[in-house]
């Protein structure tokens, strides 16, 4: 694969203007205790020509080499509220933070769901 990047994903991590990054203190109230919210990590970035398909008119990102022990986590950027851009995963300080929007063994736990719905 690539070079690894150490990482915080959640799934419940809230997007933030484009112009504005996270405040430095936002991750004090994100869930870090649910099974499946969080994964920090080493993460690597896929290759779109093998691990995955993004298709920028319809919004989607279809996923093909996945088993799943993996953990997914990504960071966007959409046209939000008002026209605005709106960025989900940032660096705060010297840490990444990402949108986790698959957690890892999936199949097995249902209440994972939320990861792949909340994006």
């Amino acid at each position: 694969m690539g070079t690894y990047v150490a990482a915080l994903a959640y799934v419940s991590l809230p997007g933030h203007p484009a112009d504005a990054p996270y405040a430095p203190d936002f991750v004090a109230a994100i869930d870090t205790t649910s099974p499946g919210n969080y994964k920090r990590g080493n993460w690597t970035r896929l290759d779109p020509m093998k691990d995955y398909h993004y298709d920028k008119y319809a919004g989607t990102v279809t996923l093909t080499s996945v088993v799943d022990a993996q953990a997914i986590a990504v960071n966007y950027t959409i046209v939000g509220p008002g026209g605005k851009n709106q960025t989900y995963g940032d660096s705060v300080g010297h840490k990444l933070y990402l949108k986790l929007i698959k957690p890892e063994s999936i199949q097995d736990h249902p209440t994972y769901r939320p990861a792949w719905t909340s994006c």
